[in-house]
């Protein structure tokens, strides 16, 4: 009778554990709402973590780079053609512009001229 017993709570707990562990010995993970462990910037990517609520393992998930919404024009790059000179936006990978203007043609020291704000020369 006590090998009954033994066996029937043995298949009891084997029972209550197989919706957790698949044929291969492995969680099937149910993940919590984790927390984020690196905000996510316009250069760089995020990620969160989270643990699983039945054996505990941690996993990443990568949070996307946030899009670029507010141009910078501080280290003053300038574009330029044959009759116009630009700013174009610091940010890397970042074409916007602003501030179209004709060149201010000035003699240059080298015998062109420049412009005295872009610095752009022709002969």
């Amino acid at each position: 009778m006590k090998r009954v017993k033994a066996l029937f709570v043995f298949f009891l707990i084997l029972s209550t554990l197989l919706p957790v562990f698949s044929s291969c010995g492995e969680c099937q993970h149910t993940w919590d709402e984790g927390y984020i462990a690196k905000e996510a910037t316009e250069l760089e990517e995020g990620y969160s973590v989270h643990t699983c609520t039945k054996c505990k393992e941690t996993t990443s998930r990568e949070i996307p780079k946030l899009p670029h919404t507010k141009h910078d024009y501080q280290k003053t790059q300038w574009g330029s053609d044959e009759t116009d000179h630009w700013l174009i936006c610091d940010f890397k990978d970042c074409n916007a512009t602003t501030g179209k203007h004709t060149h201010t043609w000035v003699k240059s020291s080298k015998g062109g001229e420049i412009c005295q704000i872009c610095k752009r020369e022709r002969p």
